[in-house]
């Protein structure tokens, strides 16, 4: 790939200059070059050389002549094409901006009136693109880019030149036109002839994405992507946010099946999203579970501006997403309901106001951040914090309008505000008693005392008329206090007094607005219930049967700020954010519902490289998952090895110059190395799957001398070890006294041994095992108790292991440390 680079460059020396890659598509590479005879930055895109096999240079060129006769505002134009030694290229102007794609990837979710805006602007470039015959066939993220914000569509003559080739021909390659996550349905099943209504499909498809956080439909392959947008129903975006009637009919509408059910034009399909409609009503409950990715925005999507507002009919309510933040959690309604402050990245403190305006940061990122309480007069929040490693985490107090934190408080037990910024109520820890604390004098005056049987209080919530506290104790702590941990649930007069039980089993206690009842989460993860319980108003004790107002599954923390508006965070897949209107004349009835913010995509298995500067890592996006890789110091991602197949489990060679990884498709899996330099990639080893998990995906792994490569089979029951220099691989049989493979195997620095973990039984934890002696002697060896997983084998000497011992003392959850043994006979 090097040569061929040079190659390039010296057939266009005196026209361009090749500057840097900027990246790869599955049909060209894209550099920045200089045009030396106007002297200006442009993008040159050259064919893979397969696809200019196909074509040929006459009719490419002749194809992509069209594209040079298309001069519109919102499309970019093409200012060269030509042929030379061999490579097939293309020349458009250079555009110092970004991609819909990445401002996708940075923000999630794009406010609705500039996901219109953008969508208006393709539209108008598509429909005068079809006006003149030519189809784009290609409308995706990756080809609009955003130049000072306006879009332009990029790359029609790529499509067009390409679906000249047929279809066919272009499979033999293993090249595809189109993206499975966007291309329409007459052009995932073949259609020999396509017209606008396609482009159309897929620019609904986008709209969709910028709107929901996700395409219309994902899927782990290319082919479960087709399958659900051939025979699945068509997703309503409404179910996922409200937006006004008119989007949701439109974009429904333009993802019919069929091509006659769509409008005739992208025209028509831009004017139907602008009919004014009063906001979808969003169904209750039963999809909260969509979306995916990493921690995102907690906000409040009912925002009701007065009381007034607040006492309306169930059916004038009307909800709004307003954040497209995200990595957020515990959030925190302002007294008047008119603000949430959050918790972004457990590390940064953000306040935002529900009726519009940006998030404004009141803390930059710190250690962690924990415990959000507004005073009751909105001027402040009370906080946990550890500002850095050289500090303990203690109770902090900022201004709600900005400014320098102030310590009010050392450690952090639990606690909740008064009803102004000079008091709080905290349960020291151990100390079996609860304070009322000055802030200014940091000095308790008044404490009540608790009965030592009641155990350690865990979290408490001082009642809005400030009468009375209610507070769970006996409970289990969570990890740094950061989520409820619940226990029994009493209540005692905030003037002294003896406790009342209230219920055996609640956490994340909360009071309703006019301090007669509690609300509180019960149950295990899968099955929470949102329970309330009545009390009197004399005794403080219970007042009726506990009443089940709504089951939220995998819910960990909720807030009520008004009667009827209530938010909630889940922590499965990830920690989302809900909110809800419920109550009416069915106080049990949720009126609305709908996901505050929706994930994008799901990054995992990163691997990091020997010097530190890059990590790579498995992404899925738009159904399709590939390899990236990121400078660690951070910046732009690149690709590596795009294919329709799915990238997996990236491993660094020890020098950093090549990726192993396991490229998965309906064909089975197989172990791949690609050259990060040139992206050339190859199949390595003869087994049929590398093999460990995800149903026979699994990483492979290198020497340290980097001329080795050890894999499982898909059955478990072999391992391979490739000589990537020799072009050779040894195939190890696991005895059946030994088990079968469990997870990972790591060659010794030179290759001569291994070291395995295998599973003689699945009710066993993994044992390790040397393999040596031509891969005939197989030795158990010992390690750290627990389950180990071997995962490096470093030149000095020293074995690093993954051990999970807490699994096999207490039954937790999994607490994964760090060990290593000086070979394998040492400590």
């Amino acid at each position: 790939m090097a040569d061929l680079l040079e190659r390039l460059r010296a057939s266009l020396a005196g026209r361009y200059t090749i500057e840097r890659e900027l990246g790869r598509g599955g049909m060209a590479t894209v550099y920045l070059a200089r045009d030396v005879k106007h002297d200006r930055p442009v993008a040159l895109k050259v064919l893979r050389p397969e696809l200019a096999a196909i074509l040929g240079a006459e009719r490419f060129l002749r194809e992509i002549r069209l594209t040079a006769q298309l001069q519109h505002p919102h499309i970019l134009t093409l200012i060269d094409s030509g042929e030379a030694d061999g490579f097939l290229y293309y020349v458009m102007p250079y555009v110092a901006g970004e991609s819909l794609r990445q401002r996708l990837e940075r923000e999630g979710q794009l406010p609705l009136d500039e996901a219109l805006r953008i969508t208006r602007a393709i539209a108008s470039a598509l429909d005068f693109a079809h006006g003149r015959g030519v189809i784009h066939r290609d409308i995706k993220p990756e080809n609009i880019m955003l130049h000072q914000g306006e879009p332009m569509v990029a790359d029609f003559g790529i499509a067009l030149a390409a679906s000249t080739a047929g279809r066919e021909r272009l499979t033999e390659t293993g090249l595809s036109l189109g993206t499975p996550a966007y291309m329409s349905p007459e052009q995932a099943s073949a259609e020999p002839r396509l017209d606008g209504r396609s482009d159309q499909y897929s620019l609904a498809s986008v709209l969709y994405e910028m709107l929901a956080g996700e395409p219309p439909y994902t899927g782990p392959t290319a082919q479960a992507i087709i399958a659900k947008r051939l025979t699945g129903a068509i997703p309503r975006l409404g179910v996922v946010r409200s937006v006004p009637q008119a989007v949701d009919a439109a974009l429904t509408r333009a993802l019919a099946k069929a091509p006659a059910d769509r409008f005739q034009t992208v025209t028509q399909f831009a004017v139907a999203l602008e009919k004014p409609a009063r906001p979808v009503r969003v169904p209750a409950l039963g999809w909260w579970a969509s979306g995916a990715g990493a921690l995102l925005v907690l906000a409040v999507a009912a925002m009701v501006a007065s009381r007034t507002v607040l006492r309306r009919a169930a059916g004038s309510v009307v909800q709004r997403q307003f954040t497209f933040t995200g990595k957020a959690t515990l959030p925190a309604l302002s007294p008047d309901g008119l603000s949430v402050a959050y918790v972004l990245g457990w590390r940064s403190l953000v306040v935002q106001r529900l009726d519009g305006g940006d998030p404004v940061v009141l803390i930059p990122p710190v250690r962690f951040i924990t415990s959000v309480r507004w005073t009751r007069d909105g001027k402040a929040i009370v906080i946990d914090m550890m500002p850095d490693s050289t500090e303990l985490a203690a109770t902090y107090l900022v201004s709600s309008g900005g400014g320098p934190t102030h310590k009010v408080l050392e450690d952090f037990p639990p606690f909740d505000t008064g009803p102004d910024t000079t008091v709080v109520v905290r349960a020291p820890r151990e100390k079996h008693r609860l304070e009322f604390v000055s802030l200014r004098t940091r000095q308790a005056n008044r404490v009540i005392a608790l009965p030592d049987s009641l155990g350690e209080v865990t979290e408490l919530a001082w009642s809005p008329d400030r009468r009375w506290v209610a507070f769970a104790a006996g409970g289990q702590f969570s990890s740094a206090g950061a989520l409820p941990a619940g226990g029994k649930v009493w209540v005692v007069d905030a003037a002294g007094g003896v406790p009342t039980p209230i219920v055996d089993q609640g956490r994340n206690v909360r009071w309703a607005p006019g301090s007669d009842a509690l609300y509180f989460l019960r149950g295990p993860a899968g099955a929470v219930d949102l329970v309330k319980v009545r009390l009197d108003p004399k005794s403080g004790g219970r007042k009726g049967n506990v009443m089940r107002m709504m089951s939220l599954p995998t819910a960990d923390a909720f807030d009520i700020a008004k009667t009827n508006q209530l938010v909630y965070t889940q922590t499965s897949p990830g920690l989302q954010a809900h909110a809800l209107v419920f109550g009416g004349a069915h106080p049990r009835r949720v009126l609305q519902e709908h996901s505050l913010t929706e994930g994008t995509a799901r990054a995992w298995q990163a691997a990091i490289s020997a010097d530190g500067q890059w990590v790579a890592y498995s992404r899925s996006r738009g159904g399709e998952v590939d390899l990236y890789i990121v400078p660690f110091a951070g910046g732009p991602t690149r690709t590596v090895a795009p294919s329709p197949a799915e990238e997996l489990w990236p491993s660094w060679s020890p020098d950093g110059s090549r990726l192993a990884f396991t490229r998965a498709d309906t064909g089975g899996h197989a172990l791949m190395v690609s050259d990060v330099r040139t992206g050339a990639s190859q199949r390595v080893g003869s087994l049929p799957g590398a093999g460990g998990f995800d149903g026979g995906v699994g990483p492979g792994f290198w020497s340290a001398d980097g001329q080795h490569l050890a894999y499982f089979s898909q059955d478990l029951r072999r391992i391979g070890l490739v000589d990537l220099d020799r072009q050779s691989e040894s195939v190890i049989r696991i005895p059946d006294s030994v088990g079968t493979a469990y997870f990972f195997v790591v060659p010794s620095p030179d290759g001569r041994e291994l070291i395995a973990s295998t599973l003689v039984r699945w009710t066993d934890w993994g044992e390790l095992w040397l393999v040596s002696g031509n891969r005939q002697r197989w030795r158990r060896i010992h390690g750290p108790f627990g389950e180990s997983y071997p995962i490096a084998w470093s030149r000095d000497g020293w074995i690093y292991l993954i051990n999970n011992r807490a699994l096999f003392t207490d039954y937790g959850p999994p607490r994964l440390e760090l060990w290593r043994m000086h070979g394998p006979d040492g400590t």
